[in-house]
């Protein structure tokens, strides 16, 4: 077992952050080791009287996979007849009932359960709180966070985490700060915020971007609370990574398709009449097609006598999946020719999924079978792997196993899961000097457009968007 003398200079600092301050907004790169840094701080707070009981926050998965892993691995973090720690993960209600009965000085929990943990154990005694990931607690209207704001101030230790707390939009720091400090920064209103630091640029108020000089005013009114973990050293130790765009060409007939469900909004295919009628429907559309078929609802096809009932058809939904091309398939046949290591392979869409299970009889990572499939991964046991952007997310350690290429069936419309996706394998524990990323994308389409390093925001995209289509009017 790994034990404190390893733990590097950077990480030693970072816990050290921890442990002198309140309230702290860790920032460090994906596989910088937040998790032990977090825990480790903990420990030494509840060991030196400071802090009574730790409440720790993270998604299920992370909880699962990273945080009671992580336990398995450090010698100062396992239980002991002085120190518990339990994870209350899972559906259970009884179950999680049983693991409070021993009183832990610790206590994980993922965010989909903590609105019954305050509820039922809001009185526990918890004063130290640490948020791994608190980007995906950034929904201020959540149930989960209400409850959790209505007790925030018996946590007199609050600490968020992240690799990028503002990975998909700047404002998202608001509801993150609403928890770290009670509104001591930023305020309690969020309206008020935004217009401190951002300018409407619609009339519901919906899109927001910066003010000139709005980000530094921002970051400087952030200075005291955020640390930056130094990453210097940590990113000369990891290996070369290598992009590599593998180009197909739509066939000529699909193309024409996919011109006109641009310039008409409808696509005609075999019996069936295929709409868009928003962007949001129409870029789903366009990307499927550059994913090889496309989805169609039939509860869309609506007879002389049939009338719409939202309800009903939501209950009754009927996809039909219809097939248009295998030029991405074929793309991936060539490369994985090459391959004599493990690769992990990322689709976006069920059919791609359906597709490489029947071309490779490849396993798919999700939340039901992750701990096994992640020891046979680990042993290299697993030639392929097929896995979804929002399942291989933060936390997740894919790096064991000999893995050094990951595949993209098509680029991503969120930044932080594209980044998200490849810090799974290049991390520290990766082995291989060089870690290959190779995207297949359709020539001439919307995916010239969804570009890693045009993934600032969803605002910027939505403009992206919109001036790709006016090409086509």
């Amino acid at each position: 077992m790994l034990t404190l003398a390893d733990l590097t200079s950077h990480q030693n600092k970072a816990i050290d952050r921890l442990y002198d301050h309140d309230e702290t907004l860790l920032i460090a790169p994906k596989g910088f080791g937040k998790c032990v840094v977090g825990f480790t701080a903990a420990i030494e707070l509840i060991d030196a009287k400071v802090l009574s009981k730790v409440l720790i926050l993270s998604t299920a998965q992370v909880c699962t996979m990273t945080w009671t892993i992580e336990q398995t691995k450090w010698k100062h973090l396992a239980n002991s007849p002085t120190f518990c720690t339990v994870c209350l993960t899972g559906n259970s209600i009884d179950k999680r009932k049983k693991l409070m009965l021993v009183e832990p000085d610790i206590v994980i929990c993922n965010f989909e359960n903590l609105a019954w943990l305050m509820d039922n154990y809001s009185d526990y005694g918890f004063d130290g709180l640490l948020i791994d990931e608190i980007t995906k607690l950034k929904s201020v209207g959540g149930v989960g966070f209400k409850k959790l704001r209505y007790k925030i101030k018996n946590f007199k230790w609050r600490v968020g985490m992240s690799a990028d707390p503002i990975a998909q939009e700047s404002q998202d720091i608001y509801g993150q700060m609403l928890i770290l400090d009670c509104g001591k920064r930023l305020g309690r209103n969020k309206e008020n915020f935004l217009r401190k630091y951002f300018m409407q640029m619609d009339y519901m108020g919906f899109k927001w971007e910066p003010q000139p000089g709005g980000i530094e005013r921002l970051t400087k009114d952030l200075s005291d609370v955020i640390y930056r973990a130094d990453d210097t050293d940590y990113n000369a130790s990891l290996p070369l990574l290598i992009d590599q765009e593998i180009r197909v060409e739509l066939p000529r007939m699909v193309h024409a398709g996919y011109l006109s469900l641009i310039k008409q909004g409808v696509l005609n295919i075999q019996e069936y009449e295929i709409e868009a009628p928003n962007e949001a429907a129409l870029q789903g559309k366009l990307l499927q097609i550059c994913c090889g078929a496309i989805y169609h609802d039939k509860n869309n096809e609506l007879g002389p006598d049939k009338t719409f009932d939202k309800k009903e058809a939501l209950k009754n939904k009927e996809k039909i999946c219809i097939s248009l091309h295998d030029e991405k398939m074929k793309a991936l046949d060539k490369l994985l020719k090459n391959m004599h290591t493990p690769v992990l392979i990322a689709y976006l869409f069920n059919f791609q999924k359906d597709a490489l299970i029947k071309r490779y009889n490849a396993p798919v990572f999700s939340a039901k079978n992750n701990k096994q499939l992640l020891q046979e991964w680990e042993a290299g046991k697993l030639p392929m792997m097929l896995i979804h952007p929002k399942s291989a997310g933060h936390g997740l350690n894919l790096q064991y196993g000999s893995c050094s290429t990951l595949i993209c069936m098509s680029y991503f419309w969120s930044a932080d899961e594209w980044e998200q996706l490849i810090g799974r394998i290049l991390r520290q524990g990766q082995e291989a000097p060089i870690v290959n990323r190779y995207t297949i994308i359709c020539e001439n389409t919307l995916e010239d457009i969804v570009m890693k390093d045009r993934l600032i925001n969803r605002n910027t995209l939505s403009k992206q968007f919109h001036e790709y289509l006016k090409q086509f009017s």
